[in-house]
């Protein structure tokens, strides 16, 4: 949320410009990927006790 909201209301700290085109997919693409590997971490340890 914080990058978000730097995105929409960018202050003169900004050490670079925010590409807000290119910046939110890339963002959304990484957040997707690291919750699709958490899901599959979970299952992996879940099922591992299990099958054991």
């Amino acid at each position: 949320m914080a990058l978000m909201g730097k995105i929409l209301h960018p202050t003169p700290h900004t050490p670079h410009p925010a590409p807000t085109k290119n910046f939110l997919p890339q963002t959304l693409g990484k957040e997707r990927k690291s919750l699709s590997v958490g899901i599959g971490d979970r299952e992996g340890i879940q099922a591992l006790p299990a099958n054991t």
